[in-house]
């Protein structure tokens, strides 16, 4: 039931968000509550962002001194981020008046690569002056690369300082999330063609000038528009024909996706590495420039023929706005900045709370390793509220906001040719952890849908009445188990030696995958049926090479099992404890697991999934044994009665049936609560079959009652699912109605009793 705006407001001032992150229980959004929610969010994450120490630190300007090549020494005044022992200086210019949705960002990538510390540092000194002289209103930033290496612009620890880089202007400078651009020069062009596919969900356009692309999928570009721009005699590592055959790339994909991988290509005749630049320039030159009107004929035949362009490359960039919500995405996910978690696996030291930053890409989530999910290919219809996935790989979070679909109304999912309809739920928490995975204002969803692969069909989740923490310890393929909503956890499998090599959770005899490998000694916990995970801690390390989950242990309401793994061989061993929230436990996992060296998988990184506990289900015996069905003659209603004396919500609801009547396919039995919900526990089931012999209704039970044959001894699911009675008070009389629609036959009740768990 979605409570009030007030509620949810006063949460969001008192606590928080990585309180709110934790929060034990999810609260139901009202649709029209959710933008001015989803703007107290923002306004709350911005400020905490403003007033954290380590970020004023970074947005602080200093004056910085370095050797050029070519201009001696100078000084330039800097801010500068670091991660993982890298610090990325950078100068800011901005200009003019606001905009009424911030001021447009343009991220500009300096030349050089692979030669010395001052001819890098003469490059970026370059970038400082060059394009941004003209460009208001606007933010001009140019960064100094981290490393003097060939590929500077796109080593792994650049994405997550190009991500803290544009979050701080957002927060400090009020720049536009969505007119973030940037573009590089040579070097910096390199690392365009490298970082629009891993972050391209950041960017509005982005602009390569004079770079090669190393052979990068263009797959990912489907939704940034990209701008090719070089001098046709720029031959050094073919670079002038790669990007006419990247021009020609591009436009394959968009012939098979339409409206997709908007993109330019201006080859400048007589061009070489960059006398051209001027032509690139805002303001700098007259417009427009004769361009190469074809580059594929002037890549297959050397057709010179041109056409007339503006060049100005900032201006080309800025006429578009960022859709952080497109109608079709595709995402190769092996195409991806792993280090876009911000985690440091050595130390654990992370630059925000999710790492969910590497695995999402626009409203799709993988959360898991590129060799195992591959591509997505996933696009809506708004009009039929459905969305198609026509290639995924075992799992796939959908990232649901109100401009892609209804979500007030069922979707219909279709993978793969297999559909299902989910009713999608407006969730507080799922507002929360998006905003934290992606820290951006326009990518915060409300809902999402969890698809995973069950055998040769996908299962379709709305959301997760599960909680799950941020998982602790060190990197690797991660993994969230998601048990049917009903199901209770049974029993745990964990495997250790050394450390932890792997957990496996049970439900029944529903068993969740093993996540790492089947090295160490198994030891099995088997959990009594009243008996439930209170807390898990342990310790992560440093074990050969990378951090593991080194020692574990359980503790429920009854005993404590482990500690698992001795932690022999690691070293910068750190203690951690996850405990359950008053009235819940623990009933799922989730973490990650890291294929090591010698080729075997190991538990990396632990979490937990926290759900409310329910109570031990009591019995209340219904009214009515000895009654005739019908009451009178050979057809009528039968009514029978039983008062439930509880005063929490239900959280589950079995029903026991013990009934004689020949013809079994007359009856029609149905559950009504106090509250007027009504559930069809069988409709005329059995043909001509006699009596329900000891029937237990239960919506875990394996075998659907439509499937039963009379007497229909033993567990089945009913035609509709006891689900409906959940959250309900179930205080006061329950009514067993038995309709006999057919004349003829006759029967008794014998006894029927209701099993009642809450929470």
């Amino acid at each position: 039931m979605p409570i009030s705006d007030r509620t949810i407001q006063n949460l969001i001032n008192n606590h928080s968000i990585s309180e709110l992150l934790g929060l034990p229980q999810d609260y139901e959004v009202k649709a029209s509550d959710f933008n001015p929610i989803k703007d107290t969010l923002w306004e709350k994450y911005k400020n905490e962002i403003r007033n954290d120490p380590q970020r004023i630190v970074e947005n602080q300007e200093e004056s910085y001194s370095y050797d050029t090549s070519q201009s001696g020494r100078k000084t330039a005044t800097i801010r500068k981020v670091s991660f993982n022992g890298n610090i990325m200086r950078f100068t800011v210019s901005k200009k003019g008046a606001k905009p009424t949705n911030g001021y447009p960002l343009v991220i500009s990538l300096h030349g050089g690569g692979s030669t010395s510390e001052a001819d890098n540092n003469q490059q970026w000194a370059n970038q400082q002056t060059i394009w941004g002289g003209q460009f208001s209103p606007g933010i001009y930033v140019t960064p100094r690369a981290i490393t003097n290496a060939w590929n500077m612009h796109f080593v792994a620890d650049a994405y997550p300082l190009y991500d803290r880089l544009i979050e701080n202007m957002i927060a400090f400078e009020d720049a536009d999330p969505d007119k973030i651009m940037i573009m590089g020069f040579s070097a910096g062009g390199d690392g365009i063609y490298q970082i629009t596919p891993r972050m391209a969900d950041r960017f509005c356009a982005t602009n390569m000038m004079a770079g090669h692309p190393n052979g990068v999928s263009v797959k990912n570009y489907m939704n940034v528009p990209f701008l090719i721009e070089m001098g046709e005699n720029d031959s050094s590592y073919n670079r002038n024909r790669e990007a006419a055959r990247y021009d020609q790339l591009l436009d394959v994909q968009r012939s098979s996706n339409p409206g997709g991988y908007l993109h330019d290509t201006f080859i400048l005749p007589g061009g070489n590495h960059n006398n051209w630049i001027p032509k690139s320039v805002m303001g700098g030159s007259s417009q427009p420039t004769a361009v190469i009107k074809d580059p594929e004929k002037w890549l297959a035949s050397g057709d010179q023929s041109t056409v007339n362009k503006n060049t100005e490359s900032i201006p080309w960039m800025n006429k578009y706005t960022r859709d952080g919500t497109p109608v079709k995405v595709i995402f190769d996910s092996t195409t991806r900045a792993d280090r876009r978690t911000g985690l440091v696996p050595s130390t654990g030291d992370r630059l925000w709370l999710s790492q969910n930053r590497a695995y999402q890409f626009y409203w799709l989530n993988i959360g898991g390793n590129p060799a195992d999910y591959g591509e997505v290919v996933a696009s809506t219809e708004k009009n039929q509220n459905r969305i198609n996935i026509t290639a995924m790989g075992k799992a796939l979070r959908l990232l649901l906001h109100p401009d892609m679909l209804n979500l007030n109304s069922e979707v219909e999912v279709n993978v793969k040719g297999q559909s299902s309809r989910v009713k999608p739920i407006w969730s507080f928490k799922t507002m929360v952890r998006t905003l934290v995975d992606h820290g951006d204002k326009k990518m915060i969803f409300p809902a999402n849908l969890f698809v995973v692969q069950n055998g040769s069909n996908y299962d379709v989740i709305s959301g997760s009445s599960i909680q799950f923490t941020s998982p602790v310890g060190g990197s690797g393929t991660a993994f969230e188990d998601h048990p049917s909503s009903e199901a209770k956890l049974t029993k745990v499998i964990v495997r250790s030696g050394d450390i932890i090599d792997s957990i496996q959770a049970f439900y029944g005899s529903d068993a969740m995958p093993l996540h790492g490998g089947q090295g160490g000694g198994a030891h099995e916990i088997n959990f009594d049926n009243d008996e439930y995970i209170t807390r898990m801690y342990g310790k992560s390390g440093y074990w050969f090479g990378a951090t593991h989950i080194t020692q574990l242990s359980l503790v429920t309401n009854k005993r404590t099992y482990g500690p698992y793994g001795s932690g022999r061989f690691s070293s910068g061993q750190q203690n951690f404890s996850i405990d359950a929230p008053a009235n819940m436990s623990i009933v799922a996992f989730n973490g990650r697991t890291f294929r090591h060296s010698n080729g075997d998988n190991y538990l990396s990184a632990i979490g937990a999934g926290f759900s409310l506990r329910t109570k031990n289900a009591e019995t209340f015996d219904g009214s009515g044994s000895g009654m005739p069905i019908p009451p009178q003659g050979t057809s009528g209603v039968a009514r029978f009665f039983a008062t439930v004396t509880l005063n929490r919500p239900v959280a589950d609801i079995n029903v026991f049936l013990d009934l004689d009547h020949s013809y079994t396919g007359d009856l029609k039995i149905e559950l009504i609560s106090p509250q007027g919900t009504t559930v069809v526990l069988s409709g005329q089931r059995g043909g001509g079959g006699d009596n329900y012999d000891n029937t237990i209704f239960d919506d875990q039970a394996s075998t659907s009652i439509s499937q039963a044959q009379a007497p229909f001894t033993g567990s089945f699911k009913p035609d509709e699912p006891l689900s409906a009675f959940q959250g309900e008070n179930p205080s006061g009389k329950w009514v067993l109605q038995v309709s006999d629609n057919a004349t003829g036959d006759i029967g008794v009740m014998h006894s029927w009793k209701l099993y009642v768990s809450t929470y």
